[in-house]
C-alpha cells in the first residue's frame, strides 16, 4: 500500500485506510445507483474524479457492461488491496507493545 508521506504510525495508517474504504464505498454506491435506477445527472457526473470520468463515459443509466467493468477494473482491485492493508495494519496493532492489556483499568 502506498501511504502518504505523513502517514507513519499504526494509528495514522488505520485512519487513512478507514477513510479510503469509506470513499471507495461511496463510489460503489454511486455507480450501483447509476446502474440500478439511473438518475445521475451530467452535473453529478462532472464532479466525479478525473480518473473515473476518463474511464467511464456519461450515460443517463449505466449499462450492465459498464457496471461489470467498474466492479472488475476499479472497485474490486482497490477493495482487495485495502482489505489486505487493513489486515496487515491489524497485525501491527496486535504486535504493538505500546499498551499492556490491563483489565483493572477498564
Amino acid at each position: 500500500m502506498n501511504y502518504p508521506a505523513d502517514c507513519v504510525t499504526i494509528s495514522d495508517k488505520a485512519e487513512w485506510l478507514q477513510i479510503q474504504m469509506a470513499t471507495l464505498n461511496k463510489y460503489n454506491n454511486i455507480f450501483a445507483r447509476w446502474f440500478r435506477v439511473g438518475g445521475i445527472t451530467q452535473q453529478q457526473y462532472d464532479v466525479q474524479p478525473a480518473k473515473l470520468k476518463d474511464n467511464f463515459d456519461y450515460y443517463a443509466q449505466l449499462p450492465f457492461s459498464e457496471w461489470k467493468r467498474f466492479l472488475t477494473d476499479f472497485y474490486e482491485p482497490r477493495l482487495d488491496r485495502l482489505v489486505i492493508a487493513i489486515g496487515e495494519n491489524r497485525a501491527e496493532l496486535k504486535d504493538s507493545t505500546r499498551w499492556t492489556g490491563n483489565t483493572e483499568t477498564i
